[in-house]
């Protein structure tokens, strides 16, 4: 996570492009910047990797999604599952509490 609250995730194009995304850490909010600026196509799938090891962080859980370890102020971990796909707004949460889904409509 960066120290403006954003979560920091490397990409990686079909076409070999590479880039930094950057997501809100507010579980729901869906807008993001890129660097380099780029546009996604609407359906185009983005592979997501983490920035300082370059691990690609595909869900085995989810097809499709890419999961972040997000630990709370209080310890709690929770698992959160990111689309890979451009346009799609949707991400999974599972805590101890149980699975929760967030998606725009």
């Amino acid at each position: 996570m960066c120290a403006d609250r954003r979560i920091n995730l490397a990409t990686r194009r079909v076409n070999g492009d590479v880039g930094n995304l950057y997501l809100s850490v507010d579980l729901g909010v869906f807008t993001y910047d890129h660097e380099p600026a780029v546009f996604f196509e609407k359906g185009e799938v983005v592979e997501l990797n983490c920035p300082g090891c370059g691990a690609n962080l595909s869900s085995e859980r989810f097809e499709g999604f890419s999961k972040v370890i997000r630990v709370m102020e209080s310890g709690e971990k929770q698992e959160v599952y990111i689309s890979n796909e451009a346009g799609k707004r949707k991400l999974y949460v599972l805590s101890d509490k149980g699975l929760t889904t967030f998606q725009e409509r």
